[in-house]
This record gives C-alpha cells, structure tokens and sequence, in this order.
C-alpha cells in the first residue's frame, strides 16, 4: 500500500507552502503526483488576463515541486474524466484537493467525488483557503451572518486558526508514466497581438512574487493603507489580489 500512489489536484491553491493537500499526501509517505487540470465545463472560463498569469503561475509552481523532487502534470478538460483516467492508469486510490467555494465549482466537485468514490477510491478534501469554513460561524439562530460587523465579533471568538504549515519535506516522486501536456500546449499566453509583454515588468505571478508582494506591503504601505488606497497615484495598496484569487499565498 505504501507504493500506491496519491494524486494532489491543484486548483486554486498554487503553492507548495501551507498546502494541507499536499503536505497530507507527503506525510503519507506514498509516491506523489501532482496534476493541474484547466477544465474546460467551467461555468465562468477564466478570462485573458487571468490566462495570462496562470500560465507563469504554473511555471512557477512546477519549478516550486521540482525542487521537492515533483513533477506537476497538466491536463485540460473535463476534470472527472481525466482524473478517473489518470486513477486507472497509475493505480492510484487516493485524491486529494484542497476545497472551493463557488457555486459551481463546489457542484463540480462533490460530482467528481461521488463518482471516484463509488470506484472504490479514497477522496479527501481540506481547507486551504479560509481562515474559517462558511458553516463554521453560524448566527444564534443557527444561520448565517448577513452583515459583517456582527460576523467579525464571532470570527473573533473562535479559537485561533492553524499555523500556517511549511513546505513538506521527503517527498517520494511516482516513477510512472503520467499522459500530461507541455505547458505551452494549454495556450494561455495571447499571441496576436501579444499584449501580455506589457504587464510581465510589473508583476511577478508566483509564490515567491506572492510573498515579495506581502513582505514590500507590510514594510511600509500597510502603514498609511486607509488613505493610500484611494490615490492612485500613490503605491498604496498590496497588490495580492491577484496572488490570492490563485492561492500563490494562503
């Protein structure tokens, strides 16, 4: 069993730190394999922009794993189809991946669990991107809060979250074969015109561009961020917004 391998679909969580669905799959000891799929049933597809950056993400992320000793596989399509492929041809029992909360994308997913699991598959999901789950924090007639302020003061009385967790160490590699695509094959960049150049002076998408992003924001901006957000021409705000939608940065 210890040679059975686990899949780690990575979604919106593109990050080797404070990853519970890898660090999980590390711990277990079992070879790992790591898999992006940029599915194409989305119900809102991402747009250019966002293309455009998750294509430096991934590269960012596969030299993250590489250095753990990971190769990250690509896909593109319909993630059930692919993910119950990949099961068969590996002989993996076990995916893991770290939750979302879209609408949708919840839908999709408790789908694509309900289906490897009557397979005879083991699935398992976490919480990555919350400080708290939505049905964790209930009002006192056991709904939910509809405005913030009354929200926060509960928030505030819960127990602290987790520490955040380090990236694993030890992980085992799959030596398998695994049908993935080249990054260049999933065609995110714009071509004609190639308008992306412009944007790649001022951000760096990536967990190490994440954490630069944090670490430049707290040094100073953080301080005077009531009143700099709102002047544009002032360097005010953390540019995480983006680092965040992808989960460079938990």
């Amino acid at each position: 069993m210890t040679d059975t391998p686990i899949i780690v679909w990575f979604r919106r969580d593109l990050r080797a730190a404070d990853n519970p669905a890898l660090s999980e799959a590390v711990k277990s000891g079992r070879p790992v394999i790591p898999v992006y799929i940029l599915e194409t049933d989305a119900a809102r597809p991402l747009g250019a922009a966002s293309l455009w950056w998750l294509h430096y993400t991934l590269e960012s992320l596969t030299q993250d794993l590489h250095n753990l000793g990971l190769t990250l596989s690509l896909f593109k399509g319909n993630a059930g189809n692919i993910l119950e492929r990949l099961t068969s041809q590996t002989g993996a029992e076990t995916v893991l991946w770290n939750r979302r909360y879209a609408a949708d994308a919840m839908d999709r997913d408790t789908a694509i669990k309900e289906a490897l699991t009557l397979r005879g598959l083991a699935v398992k999901s976490f919480k990555a991107s919350l400080l708290f789950e939505p049905w964790e924090i209930k009002n006192g007639s056991g709904g939910y809060y509809k405005v913030f302020s009354p929200f926060w003061r509960a928030a505030q009385r819960q127990s602290p979250p987790a520490r955040p967790l380090s990236v694993p160490s030890g992980a085992r590699a799959f030596d398998g074969a695994v049908d993935g695509v080249p990054l260049s094959a999933l065609n995110l960049r714009p071509k004609r015109p190639d308008w992306g150049r412009k944007m790649r002076p001022y951000w760096n998408p990536g967990a190490t561009g994440a954490q630069d992003a944090l670490e430049a924001f707290l040094s100073g901006p953080v301080g005077a961020y009531g009143t700099d957000r709102d002047r544009p021409a002032i360097d005010g705000t953390s540019k995480l917004s983006p680092h965040l939608a992808f989960g460079e940065i938990s």
